[in-house]
């Protein structure tokens, strides 16, 4: 309101100036021609005489010149004629001469008047000048400017103090609405509008964030019952939103509200990798090793357009698989070496043969060493074959009720003349007890034991065979007098190939993935082992159905 009314001042002022000064100047204009016309007519009468004899026209002072054609000033009622200057040049003068009559308006040199010039040519040729002078409109303005500056100042404190009082009857109802209902608080008429705008915002903003708090319920909720980590963070790696499975899987404790960096989750190198260049625009993939875990790390850029606001970070568990392929690896790796070290005694057998090196008498002995290791390669075989076909769980006769005590009774039968030949007794105690399960599988599972039990015991040992049923378990146990194993091999006998004494099982036959198909076995079965083992007094192998 202020400025308007300043604004509002100068306008009026300035307008007031230019119509004042119009006008003066008109009327100016209009009394020295009617002057002009007087004297002329005065002059024609009674010639140059009339000049002298006037004095002051209706009050004004009137400046009179009579100036010859050729310019020269001839009478003068303000200054002495015969010192003033040839006035040929003045434009009024040469406008008379050419025209009859002219007019010129001219600043004096103080810039306080302005001076109006009116010539006239007369019938002897005689040009008749008269001027007035106007006050200029600087002249004007600076006589104006107290007033105009005594009413600004008036009319301002007027502007404020009224701006005041209607600011205050303005602001009050706003400032006293309630955000939350803003129909509670009684308005006038031009609020109105905007509190029927701000009830129906209030209304879609309450919608839109019961909508919001049930997708983040919903998102919380889907999160937490992740079995994989996730976590998000912005381009500063601050995270916004994780898992308690991310941290669980990183091993984290604990994190401060404060400090949410992500250097705070996992310092790794594949892990703080993976994030840069998913932050630069590109899924990235990384295994990372913690302990005896594998996580694989997926992360992907979150964008806006072309912007990069974040990354998502996805962290799954992918010990089994990554144990596996090293498995896997490891198992072609012994294969390769198994079946190679067979061959090539074969191979230099029938070498010898074919070259005639042998001697008749040897050729007989040489066929038994070919032989018998062609069947270590078909014992070999059969076994990776078994345990592919558990490990895929294909071509698996189906599940039956298996009498465990007349099944280990029959697999001590084959083995008894192995037995036999070194004096070892088998014994079979307990009582009858029925499974569920593959008759193939589980007799290999204990012939394998029990082949183990004799292979390696000592020359007139033990093996005793315990098969006992308590409550819905039934334990199969096989102990031998044999020599142990060693407790730095205990947690690897049921791994492939693996062999504790690898000269005496060659000497045995063995093809060191005899435990190993019992390890698979139970798992198909669901069911437990148990290995006790002292070194030099023998071994016991319990497996747990049931339960």
């Amino acid at each position: 309101m202020c400025a308007l009314v300043l604004l509002s001042i100068a306008v009026i002022s300035a307008l007031s100036v230019y119509i004042f000064y119009s006008d003066t100047e008109r009327r100016l204009k209009t009394d020295i021609i009617a002057d002009a016309v007087y004297i002329t007519a005065g002059m024609e009468l009674t010639g140059t005489e009339y000049l002298y004899s006037l004095q002051n026209l209706k009050g004004q002072e009137t400046r009179i010149t009579l100036i010859a054609p050729d310019g020269t000033v001839l009478y003068d009622n303000f200054t002495d004629a015969g010192q003033m200057e040839n006035h040929l040049d003045r434009p009024e003068v040469l406008k008379a001469l050419k025209n009859g009559s002219g007019e010129a308006k001219r600043l004096s040199g103080t810039l306080d008047t302005q001076t109006f010039y009116y010539a006239v040519r007369l019938a002897d040729g005689k040009i008749l000048r008269l001027a007035g002078d106007i006050s200029s409109v600087y002249k004007i303005i600076r006589d104006m400017l107290p007033l105009i500056f005594l009413t600004v100042i008036i009319v301002f404190f007027i502007a404020v103090l009224i701006a005041n009082i209607q600011t205050k009857k303005i602001i009050t109802p706003i400032n006293s609405l309630n955000i939350d209902n803003p129909g509670e608080t009684p308005v006038y008429d031009e609020l109105s509008p905007l509190i029927l705008k701000m009830e129906r915002q209030n209304s879609l903003i309450k919608s839109q964030m019961d909508e919001m708090r049930t997708q983040q319920l919903e998102f919380s909720a889907i999160t937490e019952n992740m079995a994989e980590g996730f976590i998000v963070v912005d381009t500063k790696y601050d995270v916004l939103s994780y898992n308690n499975a991310a941290l669980e899987m990183l091993g984290v404790n604990q994190v401060s509200d404060k400090n949410r960096n992500l250097m705070v989750f996992n310092r790794r190198l594949s892990f703080t990798e993976a994030v840069k260049t998913a932050l630069s625009g590109f899924t990235a993939e990384q295994i990372m090793e913690i302990g005896v875990k594998f996580y694989k790390i997926i992360a992907n850029p979150v964008k806006d357009g072309e912007d990069i606001d974040g990354a998502v970070i996805l962290i799954l568990d992918v010990t089994e698989t990554q144990t596996r392929e090293n498995l896997r690896r490891e198992f072609s790796s012994n294969v390769s070496h198994e079946l190679k070290t067979p061959l090539t005694s074969i191979s230099g057998y029938a070498e010898i043969i074919r070259d005639g090196i042998a001697k008749i008498e040897d050729t007989k002995r040489f066929a038994g060493k070919i032989y018998d290791e062609a069947q270590r390669l078909v014992a070999l075989i059969s076994d990776i074959i078994r345990i592919s076909q558990l490990d895929e769980n294909e071509s698996l006769p189906e599940k039956e009720d298996i009498n465990l005590y007349s099944l280990c009774s029959e697999t001590a039968g084959r083995l008894k003349p192995n037995a036999d030949s070194r004096g070892i007794v088998i014994n079979l105690n307990g009582s009858h007890a029925v499974i569920y399960g593959i008759r193939q599988v589980i007799g290999e599972m204990f012939y394998n034991i029990i082949d183990n039990a004799v292979k390696y015991n000592t020359d007139g040992g033990t093996v005793n065979i315990d098969i006992e049923k308590t409550g819905i378990e039934v334990r199969a146990s096989v102990s031998d007098t044999g020599i142990g194993i060693p407790e730095a091999d205990r947690e690897r006998v049921f791994e492939r190939f693996y062999r504790v004494d690898k000269s005496h099982s060659k000497v045995m036959g063995g093809t060191g993935l005899g435990l190993s198909i019992v390890k698979h076995g139970a798992a198909l079965h669901k069911a437990r082992i148990e290995l006790e083992s002292e070194t030099g007094r023998g071994t016991k192998i319990t497996v747990i159905f049931g339960g």
